[in-house]
Parts: C-alpha cells; structure tokens; sequence
C-alpha cells in the first residue's frame, strides 16, 4: 500500500510513517464530553445464545472501521466478550473514541458493575491504528462509517487484498448497496450489511442484512457474535 495514500474527499491519513497501533491500556489522551447514543451493552457477555453454532466460523480479533460512537459502542461489546479488537480511523477521531471508551467503563466501575481488573483487562485488548493492514489479521470486520461510495469501494477491494480468506465483512449499507459492495471483493458469499436506525445511534437493534450472495456461514458467525455482546436481538 501507498504510504501517501488518502480518503478521496476527506482528511483521512491512510498510513503516515510515523503513526503506529496505539493500545488502549496505556497513554494519554484528551477526554471528551459527548453522548454515546448507545443503549446499555452487557458487562458479560451471555453464551449460547448463537445461531447455527455448527457452521460459525472462529473469530479471534474483530476490527472495526470507524471510532464513532457506533464504532466503540460495537468495540466494547467485543472487548466485554474477552475478543480483542482493533479500530482504524484517522488520528484525532481514534483519540476521541478512545476517551470515550475509557469515559463508559469509568462509569462501570463506579456504579460497581465492573472491576477494575477487568476494565483494565479489556482496555488491554483494544488497539487503535491509522495503518489499514493491521486489519489483515481480523476474522469479523465491520464498517460504521458515514463515508462516499467510492471511499467505501477503496476500502473493501483492499480488506479483500490484506484481510484474511476466511474474514467475514460487514459494510455499514443494505439493499442494492450492499450487493454493489460485494462486487467490489472476489468473496461476495464473505460480505453482508448492517443497517442502522441513526447515523450515530446504537438506541435502537440494528438490522443485520443479507445480500444476495451472503452464505449462510458468514450471516451465522456475524449474527452469532453480535447476538451474544448484545448489539442485535438473538434470534
């Protein structure tokens, strides 16, 4: 990949030299103030609620595209599920979602619905990364941000270059959309949508939709991750 490469149409800084993967548990950051727009996520996560456990595929580390509120509401269901996660976003909005992630498990530990050992053990499994290709070693990876459909083209043909052959792929789109976005992979039957109430609003279930080549395998092993952090009802 290009180090100078950039969104079109934004100031995304794909991959600058000097930028790395920023853990979650160390550091220091500027908290922000905002509203989450997230309805409560489990503290810990509920098991046997999957569907079609036989055909779920393993899923190791998910990353996210996106440190929006979405993003890092999804983040912390997988980080209360013991599953490491890493996010890409440009700098300044990763250091936000990072504060914010802090900011809800602050407010756990205080109410007394979180240890602190455990707030420290999955601030341990977040990484944060401006560098693309650190998602290549991600098994579920899913796109939340509110972006072109050309940016969004640009970034699935390369998750289909670096991700994983096995990696399931979400785009934050449905319908004729979702079905223009598997084209642009060489594993349409690996790339399904999730379709959301809000542009910044995890209030409300999102949908988790099929596109017209998604396999089974890949609808059950998203449907059965997101069922169990709480993100989607279980079905």
């Amino acid at each position: 990949m290009n180090n100078a490469n950039t969104i079109p149409g934004s100031s995304h800084a794909l991959v600058p030299a000097s930028d790395d993967v920023t853990g979650g548990g160390s550091g220091d950051h500027h908290h922000i103030h905002a509203d989450l727009h997230i309805r409560p996520v489990r503290e810990t996560a509920v098991h046997g609620e999957h569907p079609a456990n036989d055909i779920m595929r393993s899923v190791g580390r998910v990353g996210i595209i996106g440190a929006n509120s979405i993003g890092i509401g999804i983040a912390r269901g997988v980080l209360n599920a013991d599953i490491p996660v890493t996010v890409f976003d440009k700098r300044d909005t990763l250091d936000q979602g990072l504060a914010l992630l802090r900011s809800a498990y602050e407010t756990s530990v205080k109410s007394g619905t979180l240890a602190e050992d455990k707030r420290d053990r999955r601030l341990a499994l977040f990484s944060a990364t401006v560098k693309f290709h650190h998602l290549k070693d991600c098994d579920l990876i899913i796109e939340v941000m509110h972006i072109e459909a050309e940016v969004r083209e640009k970034f699935f043909r390369w998750l289909d270059e670096i991700g994983k052959p096995s990696a399931v792929l979400v785009a934050n789109v449905s319908g004729a959309s979702l079905d223009r976005v598997a084209r642009f992979t060489r594993r349409p039957a690996d790339v399904l949508g999730l379709h959301f109430s809000g542009p910044d609003d995890l209030s409300e279930s999102p949908g988790l939709v099929r596109g017209r080549d998604t396999s089974r395998e890949t609808y059950a092993t998203a449907a059965g991750l997101l069922a169990e952090i709480g993100i989607i009802k279980a079905s």
